[in-house]
């Protein structure tokens, strides 16, 4: 007993060490700003923005998230928790987010303890109680310390990742849990309905949690091969992934097959087709095996759009050879299952964890956040796998080896975390690591054109380089309005003469490129600058680049009633001409009937047009649609006009 106590006494030293080594390893970043994505999903999201924790507010906060399909609700509601307690304050956020992946380091201790438990009963390899416990906090420790997980942790919006793998985890262990309880001829109903439940909140916290049920068919087909003791256990698990596994994937295959445009509607506004994303994907995933394998500071960024596109299965040539090496490693992987489980887990859970947003769905090509997850299933292999050689080799050697690996993770994740210190070192560092990656040079000129109204002392010096790396973007990205709007805006703001050829060439692009939100947004800033008397375009030029972008033959009816709203917002707002600002109004909620944020902006106009019936019945439709309360911070705004407009 004593014996017992004392090996779970140094498991949970060695343990807390790694934790401590993991806060020690991400304390410079800490201090970082908010950043991308955390602007409009954080920042600028007023729903979450909550003082009390009232049922309303909460509500408000939970259904507020624009990043997927379900809202991710309970990912929403823990910012929410984060600015009821701090404001806007980035460094609460990022405390959480470390909390949350030293939570998730814990878990994968436990993971990998029952999945080696399991694995060595299936005589995978003989190893001693002691052995497993410090290969367990092994992985867990190189799991916590890798460098490609940092974006997970310090870029506040991942949250999302983060949290959907806390629940992945626990389902896992319970579902574990479960199972050998089940073997032993125990009651396993409760550990099975935790999993459930735990499936369901990692579901609502990112659509990754999806893949949990299919991560469990893993470890129930390698580990336990639908073995039961008996025949009532094996029907209650047979049920429990029919329903929670094979009828969503029924369900899905039909409606896709019924609906294929939900999918394909997606790539309208992207650069690549469906094929070629699928082509692309194959040799990303290989570049997410080698950052896992390898963790290069170089080769770690934010930002990966310089990635190649894969237009057929030889341009690139790499991109057969990426196919044929998945397909070989998957086919590998599923005959050894009996003889190497471990190597057979590990390959067939990356592969699996990529199966969402490495595969058919048209988002960008590549993010570092979604190996948080499956780049366990490599890591819990290679290690496994060292400590299966170790056999020949003499332990304090096998010790030299881990401990120079975390040694090396412990500087490579404390380095690039150093980056995240602040929103100059991190543009600077992201752009030093990808010079041809669109937004990193982008982004360095949102900086610099900052610093060139801003910083006194070289505000010329900032200028040219704003410039400079405006110029390269467009270069780069030659379907990109963005940099081209930010020109005009800089140098309006800086009173400095327009470039007859960055119009021009915007117009070019408006005209003949697929237009995106974004160019609603940018269109929307320019006309704010315009307003506020920051930006001196002259108003026949503005008018000409929104009739261009209205003669953009791509347009569906959305984005012509996103272009009517732009329309709406110029003669609102520099023209002072509320007659046609409604009439533009009204042809936006025409071709989309449904758009509440559109009925909105049509209310307040009716009201302000002296026509408060038309503006009620717009304001009840638009109620009557935000069924989850998501657009609830504009009402008030329109109540108050409506009051000073009374039927």
């Amino acid at each position: 007993m004593s014996a017992a106590i004392s090996n779970r006494a140094r498991a949970g030293c060695l343990i807390a060490i790694a934790l401590l080594v993991t806060i020690i390893a991400y304390s410079p970043g800490l201090d970082g700003p908010f950043i991308f994505d955390d602007i409009p999903n954080i920042v600028q999201n007023e729903a979450i923005k909550i003082t009390s924790l009232e049922y309303d507010g909460l509500l408000d906060a939970m259904m507020s998230g624009n990043s997927g399909p379900l809202k991710r609700p309970i990912s929403m509601v823990s910012f929410a928790a984060n600015h009821y307690l701090s404001g806007l304050d980035p460094k609460p956020y990022k405390y959480t987010n470390l909390i949350i992946h030293l939570t998730n380091g814990t878990g994968i201790f436990f993971l990998s303890l029952l999945l080696l438990n399991t694995a060595i009963a299936s005589a995978w390899h003989r190893l001693n109680r002691a052995t497993i416990v410090l290969l367990s906090i092994s992985i867990a420790t190189v799991w916590l310390l890798h460098p490609l997980n940092l974006t997970s942790v310090l870029y506040v919006v991942q949250r999302m990742t983060s949290l959907a793998a806390t629940f992945a985890i626990l389902a896992m262990i319970f579902y574990l849990v479960a199972r050998n309880r089940s073997n032993a001829n125990k009651p396993f109903a409760w550990p099975l309905t935790t999993c459930v439940t735990l499936i369901l909140l990692s579901i609502f916290s990112k659509e990754t949690g999806l893949l949990i049920p299919l991560y469990l068919l893993i470890i129930e087909v390698i580990f336990f091969r639908f073995n039961f003791t008996c025949d009532k256990a094996r029907a209650s698990y047979v049920i429990f992934f029919g329903i929670l596994l094979v009828a969503p994937l029924l369900a899905l295959a039909i409606y896709t097959l019924t609906s294929p445009q939900w999918i394909s509607s997606g790539y309208l506004y992207r650069d690549f087709t469906l094929p070629e994303r699928l082509f692309t994907e194959a040799r990303v995933l290989f570049y997410y095996i080698g950052l896992i394998l390898a963790p290069l500071p170089s080769e770690l960024s934010l930002y990966h759009d310089d990635i190649k596109i894969s237009t057929s299965l030889l341009s690139p040539p790499t991109t057969f050879f990426s196919i044929i090496g998945l397909a070989t490693l998957f086919v590998y992987s599923v005959s050894t299952i009996k003889q190497h489980p471990i190597f057979a887990f590990g390959v067939i859970f990356f592969l699996s964890g990529h199966l969402l947003e490495s595969t058919i769905y048209p988002l960008e090509i590549a993010h570092e956040h979604r190996n948080y997850l499956p780049s366990f299933g490599l890591i819990f292999l290679l290690v496994s796998c060292i400590a299966r050689a170790a056999t020949n080799i003499k332990p304090l050697l096998l010790a030299g080896i881990l401990l120079t690996t975390i040694l090396l993770l412990l500087y490579c994740t404390y380095d690039r975390s150093s980056d995240w210190s602040s929103t100059f070192r991190l543009t600077l560092s992201q752009l030093a690591k990808k010079p041809l990656s669109p937004r990193a040079n982008y982004e360095a000129g949102v900086m610099h054109a900052y610093l060139a109204e801003h910083d006194t002392n070289n505000p010329d010096q900032h200028y040219s380089q704003a410039i400079l790396l405006f110029s390269r973007t467009a270069n780069l990205d030659p379907t990109s309005t963005s940099p081209l709007f930010s020109l005009i805006i800089l140098q309006s703001r800086l009173k400095q003469p327009h470039s007859t050829a960055v119009i021009d060439d915007l117009i070019k692009r408006l005209k003949q490129t697929i237009l995106s939100r974004r160019v609603i947004t940018q269109f929307n800033s320019l006309i704010r600058c315009q307003a506020e008397g920051l930006c001196d375009l002259e108003s026949k030029t503005l008018l000409t680049l929104i009739e261009s972008a209205q003669q953009n033959k791509q347009n569906n009816s959305k984005m012509r009633a996103h272009i009517h709203f732009v329309y709406t917002n110029y003669y609102f707002n520099i023209e002072k001409d509320t007659k046609m600002s409604l009439r533009h109004a009204t042809e936006a909620v025409q071709l989309w009937p449904n758009y509440v944020p559109y009925l909105l902006n049509l209310a307040k106009l009716q009201f302000l047009a002296g026509n408060p019936e038309a503006g009620m019945r717009s304001l009840e439709k638009a109620r009557s649609l935000d069924q989850d309360r998501t657009y609830s911070g504009l009402y008030s705004e329109i109540e108050n006009i409506a009051n000073t407009n009374p039927l």
